[in-house]
C-alpha cells in the first residue's frame, strides 16, 4: 500500500538561501505551505485553486504548527506568523490575495521544484556546490520595487493611539520571539505579575523606569520559573516573604511551607 497523501520534494539547494537561517517560524511556515498547497487543480467555494497554490487562515496555520511543552500548547503568535508570510512574499517565494474565505496563497516555482524530471540530471552524491538561491528571484517591475521599497520601511505593528501602559506591556510580552505566550499564558501571568508590582509599591521597593524594563523583569521572572505556574507562585510568594527587592527562587531548604 502507498503513503497516503503522497509527498513533496525539498531541495537540497535551499540550504544556501536566505531561509535556511531565517527564523524557525518562517521555515516552518514556508515547508507548511509546501505540504499543504494543491498537487493538482480544485474548485473551492466556487473558484479554482490551481497546482501550487492552497487557501488559508493566520489562525489554521497557528493551530497546524501548534506544539506542547509538558501539558501546556504553545503556538507561534499572530504577528510572528503575519509577519512571516510579509517575509516569504517580499523575497518573492510566494504571492498572497486576499479572497472570501482567508488568503490565497501561490507559491511560486511550485512546478519546478515539484517535478522529479527536473532532479534527474544532478550530480551523483549529496554534496552539490551550488550556491544559488533557495528559490529562483523573479525579476521585479518598477512599481514593484518601489512596493518593495515601502514595506520594508514599514512597521511590522503600529502601536495604536492612546495605548496604556498594560496594554503596552502586554504587547511587548506576547511579541518577545523567545516566550510564544499565548492569551491562556497572560491570564495565568498578569494576576502574579500585579500582585508582584503592589508589593513593589507597598513595601517602597523601588520601580520600573520604563514599560520596556518591566518586561525584561518579567521575562527573567518566568524564565527564572522555567515557564511553570507554580514555580511562578513559588518565587512571589518567597520573594514577599523575605522583603526581597528583586524576584529570587528559593533553595530546597527554602521553600515556603503550604
Amino acid at each position: 500500500m502507498g503513503i497516503v497523501r503522497g509527498y513533496v520534494m525539498l531541495a537540497r539547494k535551499i540550504q544556501n538561501g536566505w531561509i535556511a537561517h531565517a527564523a524557525p517560524v518562517a521555515r516552518e511556515i514556508w515547508i507548511w505551505l509546501f505540504r499543504n498547497a494543491n498537487y493538482t487543480d480544485k474548485r473551492v467555494n466556487g473558484f479554482t485553486i490551481k497546482r501550487g497554490q492552497l487557501l488559508c487562515k493566520t489562525e489554521q496555520i497557528q493551530e497546524e504548527l501548534s506544539w506542547y511543552v509538558g501539558y501546556r500548547k504553545k503556538r507561534y503568535s499572530r504577528r510572528q506568523c503575519e509577519g512571516s508570510m510579509k517575509v516569504l512574499a517580499k523575497e518573492r517565494m510566494i504571492e498572497r490575495t486576499k479572497v472570501p474565505g482567508g488568503t490565497l496563497v501561490t507559491i511560486l516555482n511550485y512546478d519546478k521544484y515539484q517535478d522529479p524530471k527536473n532532479y534527474e540530471n544532478t550530480l551523483e552524491g549529496t554534496d552539490e556546490t551550488s550556491h544559488e538561491e533557495a528559490l529562483p528571484v523573479h525579476p521585479y517591475t518598477k512599481k514593484e520595487k518601489k512596493e518593495k521599497k515601502k514595506e520594508e520601511n514599514t512597521p511590522l505593528y503600529i502601536p495604536p493611539k492612546g495605548e496604556t501602559h498594560d496594554e503596552k506591556f502586554i504587547r511587548l510580552l506576547k511579541g518577545r520571539d523567545d516566550l510564544n505566550l499565548d492569551d491562556d499564558d497572560i491570564k495565568i501571568f498578569m494576576p502574579l505579575w500585579n500582585r508582584w508590582l503592589a508589593y513593589k509599591k507597598q513595601e517602597k521597593k523601588g520601580s520600573y523606569k520604563a514599560v520596556e524594563t518591566e518586561v525584561s523583569a518579567a521575562v527573567r521572572f518566568m524564565k527564572l520559573a522555567n515557564f511553570e505556574q507554580d514555580s511562578l507562585e513559588e518565587i512571589l510568594e518567597y520573594s514577599i516573604s523575605c522583603h526581597c527587592q528583586g524576584l529570587f527562587k528559593p533553595r530546597p531548604d527554602q521553600r515556603v511551607k503550604q
